[in-house]
């Protein structure tokens, strides 16, 4: 293509077929992780679009059509710690390695999440020279087995004055690997800023994309200067140390927004439900140092020392972690040390002397966390060159080293975390800090509830029974259950008191006999249980002995809500019981109610009988049910009994015939059975032929005879009826002039009345079948 056609295109805004090459020259690296999302920068000699393939064999992607040499993709929609593999170049094609593991990054674990993650920390570390050299190396030599998380930047990250071309030569291209591979949450520190603390036309802003909006947890800061992030169970925070917010002033000026959020963002993570158990905060200028940089004389970090610490005790920060000075410094647990290092009281101002090496060593114990008070470490090793201030080693801290460079890991998981500065020479320090352990807990377990048991620490157990894991499980079983970690430093005890089995008692019903189809209101009364309320319940009836080998059930509902409704059908009886019988309770013990009566509805049958007009006739009633009983007959007269059978008396006043209308009895409105009547005769004078029919045998056992005489002209009817008035036999007899015999079978034992009707008379006679 001729030089004349290439500049004509370049005029036209044209691109040429063959376009230049476009290289990486910067990056990849990754900002802003989130559970859910990442971002990917990277510089390019040349614009272009952009485009970010991610995922199992690169199957999701996110482009940017806008041309530019400093590319920002912003991925979403991930899952939360999780590793993706991912290539970064064009959308016409790849400018890093595809599917390479190298090229990959992990997001951040699910908000709330107390998993294990670890983070490497790394400050005034872009100097090139052997205290570099030797930081990252010994940490590359150190985590290679298990890489780091995440990583933190204290400040002063590119020597000697943050350029561009510095952060190219100190940083990018120096950790390549790591960058491309590994989240970073930065801070400024004055070489950042070119020592100049109104200048926030600085590289590190253009570098760096933060989550001031919260994205990554925290409350939105607005400000790249200083933000915050949730990253397991740590709660991060980032502050700016150096510059100068116009109309606001520096960190030290406990008005400004920066103080301002930082209190609003640590009382909301302590009031959250999601609360992360650590919460450490990053910035560049230390409070307590006694290296190449002097905090009894240094303006800045002595106005820190007296404005931040108290704000970082009262809001209950973990640990602090700090640059600047070039060493490694590590204090104790401090509370209310505001002055020079010289007025440092270990007594008054520490709350744990121990030197928290966990090592077995003396004096090594886990430093169990106080509420206000906090640790500071300074980690300002990882390249430029150190040096000792006059009251070095300074008295607040349990260790100091500043001969090599080196640089920090730290592993938190739920309520330990563990801290390890690493040189050329190895871990020359190490501290684990645990909050909420040493537990004295009295714990009531229910029968049958299988007790878990917890040490309250991450790491080594030695419980009381022999078990060396971290949890056990205990049935019925009351005792005091001690674990410990074995070095004499940490230990939980447990009183466990078992309770007796649960009974669920009956109480007592609010009568003691009752009719069939009354509901019954009834209680029970738990014990040995708190789940009682909780649970839904049955209410079982026994049969008349009191058994409940064939239970019925009458009711359900919950403790203070049973009834029980008795069948319509239910025959009577004497020793019926309820019980109520929780539902998915196997445990308990069901104790039933006291015996109570199911009485019976009233039967009645009329006897047939007869009578004469003006003379009292005798009616017979058999009973049943459960009495006493009342009742009505036809012609008025009313009645009342308590045994059975009962007779009573009809005043036969006028002829006709007299029926049982009604009768009610224990539970209420009763059945009148049979056809059964008195028939009530006018007085004739014909007397009645004597010697008319006989009925024998009288007892039976089984056979009756009737026997009459000679009936002339007249007919004669024979009817049998049963105690029920129910009609089992009859007979009728043409007239005879002579005597006639009948026999009948009577199957049944019980009472029989015999009726026999010859012309206008009648006669009845009671027959006992035995």
């Amino acid at each position: 293509m001729s030089s004349r056609l290439l500049l004509l295109l370049s005029l036209l805004g044209a691109t040429p077929f063959c376009s230049v090459a476009q290289t990486i020259t910067r990056g990849p690296y990754l900002q802003r992780v989130t559970p859910t999302g990442i971002t990917v920068r990277w510089r390019t000699d040349v614009p272009t679009d952009s485009r970010v393939r991610y995922g199992a064999n690169l199957s999701g992607q996110v482009t940017d059509n806008q041309q530019t040499t400093e590319h920002v993709v912003v991925l979403n929609g991930l899952q939360p710690g999780t590793r993706y593999m991912y290539a970064v170049g064009t959308t016409r094609a790849d400018l890093s390695p595809a599917n390479d593991a190298a090229y990959a990054f992990k997001t951040a674990p699910a908000f709330g999440s107390n998993a294990p993650v670890r983070v490497w920390v790394l400050g005034d570390f872009g100097a090139i020279g052997t205290r570099q050299d030797q930081a990252y190396s010994s940490y590359k030599a150190a985590t290679k087995n298990q890489p780091a998380d995440l990583w933190l930047w204290l400040g002063d990250n590119a020597y000697s004055n943050g350029n561009d071309d510095e952060y190219q030569r100190n940083v990018f291209n120096y950790y390549p690997d790591y960058l491309r591979s590994l989240p970073f949450f930065p801070t400024p520190g004055n070489h950042d800023y070119h020592d100049d603390v109104n200048d926030f036309n600085v590289p590190y802003f253009a570098l760096t994309t933060l989550p001031t909006n919260g994205e990554s947890g925290g409350v939105p800061s607005k400000s790249s200067s200083y933000y915050s992030a949730d990253y397991g169970p740590l709660h991060l925070i980032s502050l700016d140390s150096f510059g100068n917010v116009p109309g606001q002033g520096r960190i030290f000026d406990t008005t400004s927004a920066q103080i301002d959020w930082l209190k609003r963002d640590l009382i909301a993570n302590n009031t959250s439900a999601k609360k992360r158990p650590w919460t450490v905060i990053i910035f560049h200028h230390p409070p307590y140092t006694q290296g190449s940089r002097n905090s009894d004389t240094e303006q800045d970090l002595i106005l820190n020392r007296a404005r931040l610490t108290p704000i970082f005790e009262r809001y209950n920060v973990d640990l602090v972690i700090c640059g600047h000075s070039h060493i490694y410094e590590r204090t104790y647990q401090l509370r209310n040390h505001r002055d020079l290092s010289t007025t440092f009281n270990k007594k008054t101002m520490t709350t744990d002397t121990s030197t928290g090496r966990y090592d077995g060593s003396a004096n090594s114990c886990p430093i169990v966390r106080k509420d206000g008070s906090l640790i500071y470490i300074v980690n300002g090793s990882g390249g430029a060159a150190g040096g000792r201030a006059p009251n070095y080693p300074h008295k607040a801290m349990v260790y100091s080293y500043t001969d090599e460079g080196g640089s920090m890991v730290i592993d938190a998981a739920e309520n330990r975390l563990d801290g390890q500065w690493i040189g050329p020479s190895g871990v020359k320090d190490r501290f684990t800090l645990v909050k909420d352990v040493n537990r004295r807990q009295s714990i009531t377990a229910e029968y049958g509830d299988t007790l878990t048991l917890t040490a309250s620490w991450p790491g080594d157990y030695n419980w009381s029974g022999g078990q060396t894991g971290r949890t056990i499980r205990t049935v019925n079983q009351s005792g005091t259950f001690r674990v410990s970690d074995g070095k004499n430093c940490l230990a939980d005890e447990y009183q466990v008191t078992a309770l007796p089995k649960p009974r669920i008692t009956t109480n007592a019903l609010s009568a003691n006999a009752y009719c069939p189809g009354t509901v019954i209101a009834l209680s029970a009364t738990p014990e040995n249980t708190t789940k009682a309320t909780g649970l839904t319940y049955t209410v079982e009836l026994s049969d008349a002995g009191g058994s409940f080998a064939a239970p019925l059930v009458v009711g359900s509902g919950s403790l203070a809500s049973l009834r029980a409704t008795l069948p319509a059908t239910l025959t009577g009886g004497a020793g019926y019981r309820l019980r109520v019988v929780p539902q998915n309770f196997p445990v308990a013990e069901v104790v039933p109610s006291a015996v109570f009566t199911v009485q019976q509805p009233a039967t009645a049958t009329l006897l047939p009988g007869t009578g004469l007009v003006g003379q009292p006739t005798t009616a017979t009633l058999t009973l049943a049910g459960t009495g006493p009983w009342r009742g009505t007959f036809s012609d008025g007269t009313s009645f009342s009994a308590t045994t059975s059978p009962a007779l009573v008396t009809l005043p036969a006043t006028q002829p006709g015939t007299i029926r049982l209308t009604s009768v009610s009895g224990a539970c209420g409105a009763g059945t009148v059975q049979g056809t059964g009547e008195v028939l009530i005769q006018q007085i004739t004078a014909t007397e009645p032929i004597p010697q008319l029919a006989t009925v024998f045998p009288n007892p039976t056992t089984g056979q009756i005879w009737v026997a009459l005489a000679p009936t002339g002209i007249h007919a004669a009817q024979i009817d049998i009826f049963d105690a029920r008035g129910a009609r089992v036999a009859n007979r009728k007899l043409a007239p005879a002039p002579t005597p006639q015999r009948l026999t009948f079978q009577l199957d049944q034992a019980g009472m029989y009345v015999v009726r026999i009707q010859i012309g206008d008379q009648t006669i009845t006679q009671k027959v006992i079948r035995q």
